[in-house]
């Protein structure tokens, strides 16, 4: 899938996924599917899809990506795409 916002193209076949959750299969309002992305040139993105709706949401960096996930992601998956964070 591809998106032109502002100006720039996000596109979810050549980015690297780096981050997919799915609660299960599109059939009712309570799906949500979230998708981190970064594209070739560093910039990262988020896809999703709830049962509703379809966004897309640039990230302004890699800090506004870590920002956004520390709700989003689990300890783990979290230090997996970003590094260990010291305690």
């Amino acid at each position: 899938m591809k998106k032109i916002i502002e100006g720039k193209k996000y596109d979810t076949e050549t980015a690297e996924l780096l981050f997919e959750y799915n609660n299960g299969p599109e059939i009712d309002n309570y799906y949500e599917l979230f998708c981190l992305y970064k594209k070739n040139t560093g910039e990262y993105f988020i896809y999703g899809k709830t049962g509703v709706d379809e966004y897309w949401r640039p990230l302004a960096d890699e800090l506004a990506a870590q920002e956004y996930c520390l709700s989003k992601l689990s300890v783990d998956a979290y230090e997996k795409i970003f590094g260990e964070v010291v305690e």
